[in-house]
């Protein structure tokens, strides 16, 4: 890797190694959140936008044995160590990496459409926030029109009846579900509270390609206890043993 510093980390239950930037984007909850939020039946096939490193695509991929995986990433540096990490773990046979930009319609039409299509996008405006180190800028920032282009890679990647799984900041919701409309029903929203009682800061919001099924707004899932220094019980069951979203 050249110049840039790594480490590897471990995750559910040290089951899973993940080298990653020692000073850009490293992966966290809402990695781990979008994994166990992924629907997908045996022989299926997952596509992550903007896949970074593979955390959320490679903690998918321990949860759903049956299921192929892909990850589209445009950072070269994120490529690699997404390589690096499908193999480390030994997923080469489900997992593959694809160099490339997620607005790039080119890719839809050569690589084909997935039965689920999953993303972390980028979550802080330009205009607002602005982050020093290259490449945790790539995965944290915004370009302008971001949110509609990655909504909109959805719609192209996605087959009928396939879901789009997002996990995003809370105050962006409703412009999510604006989006999704356009081409997605049955739009399902799960709230993620820091602790009981506060305001929610991230949220996953799934729908079906085509589906006409009203919004549904799920219970969610406080992730810390009244402390704040320890997940809570079902946030421990999905972060550290893979239990899916859906099953606590």
């Amino acid at each position: 890797m050249g110049k840039l510093a790594t480490t590897v980390d471990r995750m559910y239950g040290n089951r899973l190694a993940i080298e990653q930037p020692l000073e850009g984007y490293r992966f966290g909850t809402d990695a781990m959140v979008l994994a166990a939020a992924i629907r997908a039946k045996k022989n299926q096939h997952v596509l992550e936008l903007g896949s970074g490193v593979g955390a959320a695509l490679l903690a998918a991929a321990l949860r759903l044995p049956d299921v192929r995986f892909t990850g589209i990433e445009r950072e070269l540096d994120y490529v690699t160590l997404l390589e690096s990490n499908i193999a480390r773990n030994a997923l080469a046979d489900r997992v593959t990496a694809i160099a490339g930009d997620v607005t790039d319609k080119t890719l839809a039409k050569n690589g084909g459409t997935f039965d689920h299509v999953m993303a972390n996008p980028p979550f802080y405006k330009e205009q607002k926030k602005r982050t020093p180190k290259p490449l945790r800028k790539a995965a944290r920032q915004e370009e302008p029109d971001g949110l509609v282009n990655w909504i909109a890679a959805a719609n192209r990647f996605l087959k009928p009846k396939g879901t789009f799984t997002v996990i995003h900041t809370a105050d962006r919701a409703d412009e999510i579900i604006t989006l999704m409309k356009k081409f997605c029903g049955g739009v399902t929203l799960f709230p993620l509270w820091p602790r009981e009682g506060e305001a929610a800061k991230r949220i996953v919001i799934q729908g079906t390609k085509g589906s006409k099924a009203p919004l549904l707004i799920l219970p969610g899932l406080v992730l810390h206890d009244g402390q704040g220094n320890y997940y809570s019980k079902r946030a421990t069951a999905i972060i550290k043993k893979g239990v899916s979203l859906w099953d606590i």
